[in-house]
C-alpha cells in the first residue's frame, strides 16, 4: 500500500500540510505500444476538458490506432458484420467496433464520437 496526502495549503505565508491521508490501489501491467497509447488518449479523453478540435484530433489518432491493432474492424473489411463467416482468433473484445469500445471506455456516445472524429478529419 501507498499513502499520499491530500494536499498542502498556505495560511500567512506558512505551508500547512492537510493530514488526510488515502490509500492508492495499483496494478502494474505490461501494454503493447498500441495499447499504451489507446490508453493514454483515453486517459486524456476522460480526465481533460477538450474542446471539440481537441478532442476530435484525440478520437481520429485513436481510431487509427485501433483500426491498426484490429483491422476487421474497418468499415468495408472482409471479415466485418456482413460476413456471414467469423473471422479465426478474433476475441469478443476485437469484435467491438471503434465506436462500442470508445463509447464505453469514455462515457460518451457513439454519435458524438463519430461527429468528433468527422469535425477533425474534415478540417484540412
Amino acid at each position: 500500500m501507498f499513502i499520499m496526502p491530500s494536499s498542502a495549503e498556505r495560511f500567512g505565508g506558512k505551508t500547512e500540510i492537510i493530514s488526510v491521508c488515502q490509500y492508492v490501489h495499483y496494478a502494474v501491467v505490461s501494454l503493447s505500444e498500441i495499447d499504451s497509447q489507446l490508453a493514454e488518449i483515453d486517459e486524456n479523453l476522460v480526465r481533460n476538458d477538450l474542446n471539440a478540435l481537441e478532442c476530435g484530433e484525440q478520437l481520429s489518432k485513436r481510431k487509427e490506432l485501433y483500426e491498426a491493432k484490429y483491422p476487421q474492424t474497418k468499415r468495408g473489411a472482409k471479415g466485418g458484420k456482413g460476413n456471414a463467416k467469423p473471422l479465426a482468433n478474433v476475441n469478443a473484445e476485437s469484435a467491438l467496433s471503434f465506436t462500442s469500445d470508445t463509447s464505453s471506455k469514455t462515457n460518451k456516445s457513439k454519435r458524438t464520437i463519430e461527429e468528433d472524429v468527422q469535425i477533425a478529419t474534415r478540417i484540412p
